[in-house]
């Protein structure tokens, strides 16, 4: 009776296991409301994942201390375009840097967006200075951290 209780569960671990290591497809790609952000010439912002991203066209943004903040913008092809011109300083914190693929050509390489992600971290003003390689346009925008 225990050996075929052992064997019954070491067969039912193995086919959890198993199901749980099949290839997930799910991806992050660019939403409707992302697209529209960022081929927008007004300053817009969304909130992602908890994270507010603006699309580049302020002058100015207002953020709290300790608040998740970036910066989305459109890419050509799957290469980064954009790039931080400034050195970061002390009053935010460098997160991280993606790329997520337009939803129609998750599996080719297509446009779609790098977004930029950073952590106030004290109060301040500061600046970023982002510059496209292929237009040589600059975008610099002034952070007040309150």
């Amino acid at each position: 009776m225990i050996k075929k209780n052992n064997y019954n569960t070491w067969i039912v671990l193995s086919l959890l296991i198993f199901i749980s290591c099949g290839k997930n497809k799910k991806q992050n790609t660019v939403t409707s409301n992302e697209s529209q952000l960022i081929n927008s010439e007004k300053p817009e912002s969304i909130i992602k994942d908890s994270v507010t991203y603006y699309n580049g066209n302020q002058k100015v943004i207002e953020i709290t201390e300790g608040e998740y903040f970036g910066f989305m913008f459109e890419t050509n092809g799957q290469q980064f375009n954009w790039r931080m011109e400034n050195a970061i300083d002390d009053s935010y914190h460098y997160v991280s840097e993606s790329y997520e693929p337009q939803p129609d050509h998750v599996e080719e390489v297509s446009n779609g967006i790098q977004l930029f992600t950073f952590k106030s971290l004290k109060k301040g003003k500061t600046k970023i200075v982002f510059q496209s390689k292929d237009s040589k346009e600059k975008k610099i925008i002034q952070i007040h951290i309150k």
